[in-house]
C-alpha cells in the first residue's frame, strides 16, 4: 500500500505544522491495515523520542480518532496547533514520553481535535 507522506509533525510544544491533504510524495508500506485513512508524518522535536525519536516517519490512521489509554495521537488546536503525544485519561492529558524531563504534559482546556492515531514508526539508521 502507498501512504501519502504529507509533511512533519511536532513531537514538543503546540505548533503550526503542514499537515494538510496535499501530500509531498508516497511511502510503500508492507503490513499497514487495507482500512484506514492513512497519513505519514515526520518527527520533529524530542518529546516522544523513547517512541518515535526526531526524524522517524509516523503512521496515522485519520479514521481512528476515538481516545484509548496509553494510545498515541497526533492533536491539534483550534489555531491549527499540532503536536504527537501519549494519551491518558483520569484526568484527560497527552505525555510527553521523552529522555529530556523538561517536557510537559498538555492537559487540555477543551476536548482536543484528534487528528488520529498513530500506529506505527519507522526510522532509518
Amino acid at each position: 500500500m502507498s501512504v501519502p507522506y504529507l509533511a512533519w509533525v511536532s513531537a514538543g510544544a503546540m505548533i503550526g505544522d503542514d499537515i494538510a491533504d496535499e501530500a509531498l510524495g508516497y511511502i510503500r508500506v508492507a503490513d499497514a491495515p487495507a482500512s484506514g485513512d492513512w497519513i505519514a508524518l515526520k518527527v520533529s522535536g524530542e518529546s516522544i523520542d523513547r517512541i518515535s525519536p526526531p526524524d522517524s516517519i509516523i503512521f496515522v490512521d485519520r479514521s481512528d480518532r476515538n481516545l484509548v489509554s496509553n494510545g498515541f495521537y497526533v492533536i491539534s488546536d483550534v489555531e491549527g496547533n499540532a503536536t504527537y503525544k501519549r494519551y491518558r485519561s483520569g484526568p484527560m492529558r497527552f505525555e510527553p514520553v521523552s529522555s529530556n524531563p523538561r517536557h510537559e504534559t498538555i492537559f487540555p482546556d477543551n476536548d482536543p481535535i484528534v487528528v488520529g492515531r498513530v500506529r506505527c514508526t519507522i526510522l532509518n539508521m
